[in-house]
């Protein structure tokens, strides 16, 4: 009886230490050896594995999680380079519905197992006897592990299968929030990039203009007290009369992410006096895209300094068109509001040589006016992240990495 109590005593310790996988990494490296305490073994590898889709091969290594001290940095490098493709084990259960425990001899008799490629390994990581599993996690990824035993130790049974069966669910489950929250923040840390790059103010507030997130350029124009400013917390229109536009135009666009309405929200203009008016763009964030914190309804804030020179840099653009120096040149001018009467007299050519640079620029790029040109550049990302990323490098490499 007292044994039976320690046994689940161990099995509820080991389930709770899977699900501090799920928010602590570092709890990865002493998952096997856990793992293999459980099964009175000193030998455990956890690993992930991927099926290529209508693909009749066995899964292929994604990636190593956890392993004992037997797997060392050759054991787990050969075992994905070479040996993997040679488990005999693996070869003949993973074709079986999944989730799944088996155990070695079942699959191949001892005997024969150590005839094969596939006990060189064995011998090389003191290992003879496998109880092992599989379960799927997210779409192509699935989950693996193998606990082992030396020939001088006793074959895993039907015990020993009982209790791994009730270990997997939950051995699954706390993988697959794993994977999933990974993700999230995947998607968190590509969203924080691409808007901290961008020359555009992004803020993100909720119902009360409390800030849950902003971005370089918007901290920039909110330290220079201009047409927005930052009080306790929250966000504040500059000039007192339109305080009360704001807060509605929020509140507004927060009801609309929450479900309640599906308009688009509304642009209104901001200031203070002596200053440029501000046009701000606030716009609904539906809960589900919020991935800054927040799980409160929450809305964007986009605008852009009205007294700042826009940032461009046409360095993708024109190496990805073939564009001259001088074609260059009439094109930043172009974008940048010029007419082409003023760009030659500014540039000191004649009007017919800046028209057939236009002309070139037109006929590399595909486009038949000069508005659709303009356009096709202003929905160029690159046209704006461009800066950013040239600014922290030596000059002309982000040109050459990316042209």
């Amino acid at each position: 009886m007292g044994t039976a109590t320690s046994d689940e005593e161990r099995l509820l310790d080991l389930i709770g230490d899977v699900y501090d996988l799920v928010v602590d990494d570092s709890r990865s490296c002493s998952l096997a050896q856990e793992l293999a305490q459980m099964f009175d073994s000193d030998s455990c590898l956890v690993y992930f594995g991927r099926t290529l889709p209508g693909s009749a091969a066995m899964p292929a290594v994604a990636g190593i999680l956890s392993a004992t001290r037997n797997f060392d940095h050759w054991a787990c490098s050969a075992y994905a380079d070479y040996y993997h493709d040679r488990n005999e084990w693996y070869a003949r259960a993973w074709k079986r519905p999944a989730p799944y425990v088996v155990v070695g001899q079942e699959l191949i008799e001892p005997s024969a197992l150590l005839r094969t490629e596939w006990s060189d390994y064995l011998r090389a990581t003191r290992t003879l006897h496998v109880i092992g599993a599989q379960f799927p996690i997210q779409n192509d990824l699935i989950g693996l592990l193998g606990v082992h035993r030396s020939p001088s130790e006793r074959p895993f049974d039907e015990s020993d299968r009982a209790r791994l069966k009730m270990l997997l669910p939950h051995l699954q489950r706390a993988m697959r929030m794993r994977e999933k929250i990974r993700d999230t923040q995947r998607e968190a840390d590509v969203a924080r990039g691409l808007l901290g790059d961008l020359s555009i103010g992004v803020v993100i507030v909720d119902a009360e203009c409390r800030i849950v997130y902003s971005n370089e350029p918007a901290e920039k124009l909110l330290q220079a007290g201009g047409g927005l400013r930052v009080e306790t917390g929250r966000l504040k229109a500059g000039s007192p009369d339109r305080e009360a536009a704001l807060k509605q135009a929020v509140r507004t666009a927060t009801s609309m992410g929450h479900g309640r309405d599906r308009r688009a929200g509304t642009t209104l203009i901001v200031g203070s006096r002596g200053t440029s008016s501000l046009p701000v763009m606030v716009a609904p964030l539906p809960p589900e895209s919020i991935r800054f914190g927040s799980v409160h309804p929450a809305c964007a804030l986009i605008f852009s300094d009205p007294d700042d020179r826009p940032n461009w840099s046409l360095d993708a653009f024109c190496r990805r068109y073939g564009l001259t120096l001088a074609q260059r040149r009439l094109l930043d001018a172009l974008v940048r509001g010029q007419d082409l009467a003023g760009y030659a007299e500014a540039a000191q050519i004649g009007l017919g040589t800046a028209k057939t640079h236009l002309k070139e620029i037109l006929s590399k790029t595909g486009q038949h006016r000069q508005v659709d040109l303009i356009r096709m550049v202003l929905s160029d990302p690159l046209a704006r992240i461009w800066p950013s990323l040239d600014s922290n490098r030596p000059h002309g490499q982000a040109a050459a990495r990316l042209g």
